[in-house]
């Protein structure tokens, strides 16, 4: 009985020594892993700030070109306007040009009328002419005046060119209700009827008695007969 007790003791004792053996095994790699866990922990904190360190030119260098193209933007804007000014300043100065080009032609147009007609002394001339001069042109008659069929509105001075226009208008209507057709009442209805025969304009043609001949002989011809 004491042996099988004894027995049980040292199987006891072996298991425990064992199973201290297991735990002192694990405790030292967990030891390990921590230890290069704590190797590995500044170069990981290394890494995150190049890194953070990486992003930070990036984004500089968006900024720097982000300022870039705004300057770029309104340099462009600048030397638009600045060309649509000068465009506009060189049409001014070019019209202008043109009007004192007219201006220097026109007058020398007045000087040239001018010397090829010669000085003329009105008041000399009047004193020259005799006085039978002015009773034959008040006795001479006056041309007659004759009434255009067409009216030139540019021959026309502004001031007469509306009450010609108004009355061309008029006398427009007048024609047109002239040219209306007719209404007439025949018995219980109305009905519009044409102008008479003789008032228009268009007729139909003279029959010609030389056509008539002419189709009558075809028609009444001998061959006919004969079929």
């Amino acid at each position: 009985m004491s042996q099988s007790v004894r027995h049980a003791a040292v199987a006891s004792v072996k298991k425990h020594f064992k199973f201290d053996a297991a735990e002192t095994a694990a405790l030292a790699d967990e030891t390990v892993v921590a230890e290069e866990m704590a190797d590995l922990a500044p170069g990981a904190e290394e890494a995150s700030d190049l890194s953070s360190d990486d992003e930070a030119p990036e984004e500089e260098g968006l900024e720097v070109v982000r300022a870039a193209a705004r300057s770029s933007e309104s340099a462009r804007a600048i030397a638009v306007k600045q060309a649509r000014e000068q465009e506009r300043a060189r049409r001014a100065q070019k019209h202008q040009r043109y009007a004192e080009q007219q201006e220097h032609k026109r007058q020398q147009e007045e000087e040239l009328r001018a010397s090829e007609n010669g000085p003329v002394d009105s008041e000399a001339e009047v004193e020259e002419l005799p006085e039978e001069f002015f009773d034959e042109l008040e006795e001479l008659p006056k041309p007659i005046e004759t009434r255009p069929t067409k009216i030139n509105f540019n021959d026309v001075g502004e001031q007469y060119a509306e009450p010609l226009r108004a009355e061309l208008k008029k006398q427009k209507k007048k024609t047109l209700k002239s040219l209306r057709k007719q209404t007439l009442k025949r018995g219980p209805v109305v009905v519009s009827v044409l102008s008479p025969l003789g008032s228009r304009s268009a007729q139909p043609p003279k029959k010609e008695s030389a056509v008539l001949n002419v189709k009558d002989k075809w028609l009444r011809r001998s061959a006919l007969k004969r079929k």
